[in-house]
């Protein structure tokens, strides 16, 4: 009977202090064995761990000599491999209406298969939150979906009508409240001050081109590059102090950067029609994309002088955007990136590596880039203690690579496989399932 007491003893301790033993069954256990993790709490990596995956969160990591794996659960074998959050695009535009000939689900695994667990999306329609609510369920095969609904772009819509507008979307259930244009500078202030009375983000396009109105009403996220490169051209030397304002107000940035390098033509040839991830796309979304470029191109190339000035603006616009978006990284400013916005030639999820290639050039460390991708987004929507870190207690969005992405944030391409709310798919598992 001693015996019985002391073995009972133990084992009412160990499942204390290793919650992965006290749920069964096994079966819903996943292990990451002999893994390198990248937990983006810090520019470390954890050599040669256990991860074990319990119902959907992170129960446990432990070097992989002390982790006791339980009978029965899967086992994914991580030798030489790394292991990080999976990533998140700040900026997509889910489908509406018929897009290029998309298919909703191709657009879902075509994130997947790259690497992108949650999709924060700046365009939306209602029946979106249905599909966000199938996905929490696992009743999709879909990215954890962020869904906004944008606010009305006419002057003549009231300052008594924005409460009402303001707690009906958060009644719905949408996530975030989107500024596109249209007000004014009245009813800009009186949307996001009943945002941030209400409980719900307040993101979109800056207020006549510029940082200081998004400051001033605390805009959570100002969209697109463009904003940040004006306040900084307004009074260079007065940028540290916008930098300042940004952070005590916390306000993110999302640059954008790739759908500009391609519509302003900065990208051609081989690297423009044969972009990141192409092989997997749909062969009728890539047509319609080939057709509308063909269009787009013979209606700006009618002018050849203006057509060059336009590229040249461009050009010039871009490379000095790249010593603000240093500026802001390195004073710790809250970057959001994103690989698609809503353009040709940028491959849902495949161009979070373009993207992240951008933010290298202007001098990014690989961190500060893959810091705009995880845990700043789950940052914005303040569900940091949830996900966005390989982190105990967490959900299990996690991606599986080849190689180190803190030696270079480009490395998310070597993606072995991704696992979305616990979920583990190989790369060929999601790619086989796309539309040809």
């Amino acid at each position: 009977m001693k015996l019985l007491h002391l073995i009972l003893n133990a084992a009412f301790c160990f499942s204390i202090f290793h919650p992965a033993y006290a749920q069964s069954p096994a079966s819903n256990v996943t292990a990451f064995v002999n893994v390198n993790v990248v937990t983006m709490e810090d520019p470390k990596v954890l050599l040669k761990q256990t991860v074990l995956i319990e119902n959907g969160s992170i129960r446990l990591i432990g070097d992989k000599k002390t982790v006791e794996i339980p009978a029965g659960a899967a086992i994914i074998d991580g030798k030489g491999k790394y292991l990080m959050p999976g990533l998140a695009d700040a900026h997509a535009h889910m489908l509406v209406d018929d897009q290029f000939g998309f298919k909703q689900n191709d657009y879902f695994l075509l994130h997947l298969a790259s690497g992108v667990t949650t999709l924060r999306s700046m365009r939306s329609r209602k029946e979106h939150l249905k599909l966000r609510e199938q996905a929490r369920q696992n009743q999709l095969l879909a990215p954890n979906l962020y869904i906004c609904v944008v606010a009305p772009s006419d002057s003549t819509f009231g300052l008594e009508q924005i409460p009402t507008f303001v707690k009906q979307a958060k009644a719905d259930g949408y996530d975030l409240v989107k500024y596109v244009s249209g007000l004014n500078s009245q009813q800009f202030e009186r949307l996001g001050q009943v945002c941030k009375e209400v409980g719900i983000p307040f993101a979109g396009h800056a207020y006549k081109g510029s940082l200081k109105p998004a400051i001033k009403t605390q805009q959570r996220s100002v969209e697109h590059y463009t904003p940040a490169l004006n306040t900084y051209k307004d009074q260079p030397g007065l940028f540290p102090s916008v930098m300042e304002d940004l952070k005590k107000n916390n306000v993110f940035i999302t640059p954008t950067l790739m759908f500009y390098y391609v519509n302003f033509f900065q990208i051609e040839g081989e690297r423009l029609f044969k972009p990141n991830g192409v092989r997997y796309l749909p062969k009728s979304v890539y047509n319609a994309w080939m057709k509308d470029w063909a269009k787009e191109s013979k209606e700006f190339s009618r002018d050849k002088e203006s057509f060059d000035k336009f590229k040249a603006k461009g050009k010039n616009s871009l490379f000095e955007f790249n010593r603000v978006l240093k500026m802001m990284a390195d004073n710790n400013v809250k970057l959001l990136l994103s690989g698609t916005d809503d353009g040709v030639f940028t491959v849902p999820g495949f161009s979070m590596v373009d993207e992240m290639n951008l933010y290298n050039n202007a001098g990014l460390t690989p961190y500060q880039i893959l810091k705009a991708s995880t845990s700043n987004v789950a940052d914005f929507f303040n569900e940091s203690s949830l996900w966005g870190t390989v982190s105990v207690g967490k959900r299990a969005d996690l991606i599986l690579l080849e190689k180190n992405p803190l030696e270079n944030a480009a490395n998310i391409q070597f993606i072995i496989g991704t696992m979305v709310r616990g979920k583990y798919y190989t790369k060929d598992d999601l790619t086989k399932r796309i539309s040809r």
